[in-house]
């Protein structure tokens, strides 16, 4: 259980402690934007990274959540859906995992291993981000996710699917491409 925890605390427990010391301030001065890094695995569930991929799912989530809630103080959300870069996360020595290269799921592990080693051979230099990142920091309206490096066209744009589901616009918001937020408040729930 302690992955799982470590997992929700780095990615869902850390962002939300943050961003509720930092909104008095952010409201005051009437803008702001919440930039959550996350990946592909937080789009969607990926074999063998269970606890990644609730963590980050979770964190998207929460972001899509507060992005209606902090609107009408000028305030956004950014999620940044991250491809691979070549940083010590994505190497055996920076990452946590439950891989058992000898157990029931030892042929899963074993591919997910090996197209892993072929991912990081695509990875980007770090430095790369940061072009992103400063996008992220001028985007405008409630919420925007957005992909950067090569991973990016795994982010989805769920605007369609969430008009589709009847939800309006949320007071000041672009969300997401069509200008739709997927929260219940706006739906009238």
């Amino acid at each position: 259980m302690g992955l799982w925890q470590n997992m929700f605390a780095t990615s869902v427990l850390g962002p939300v402690e943050l961003t509720k010391a930092l909104l008095p301030s952010m409201r005051a001065a009437g803008e702001g934007r919440i930039v959550l890094i996350s990946s592909a695995a937080g789009v969607r569930g990926q074999p063998a990274t269970a606890p990644y991929s609730a963590a980050k799912g979770a964190m998207e989530r929460w972001g899509e959540s507060i992005a209606c809630e902090i609107a009408p103080f000028g305030l956004g959300v950014t999620v940044l859906v991250a491809g691979m870069y070549d940083t010590e996360m994505i190497t055996d020595a920076g990452t946590t995992d439950n891989r058992d290269f000898t157990g029931p799921y030892a042929r899963l592990h074993n591919t997910m291993n090996s197209r892993g080693r072929f991912a990081m051979k695509m990875a980007r230099p770090p430095e790369r981000f940061t072009g992103g990142l400063v996008k992220a920091l001028n985007d405008t309206g409630s919420f925007r996710r957005r992909g950067v490096g090569r991973m990016r066209r795994c982010c989805w744009r769920p605007a369609e699917f969430f008009r589709r589901q009847g939800c309006i616009t949320c007071p000041g918001s672009s969300w997401a491409y069509r200008g739709t937020v997927p929260c219940a408040a706006a739906r009238g729930r």
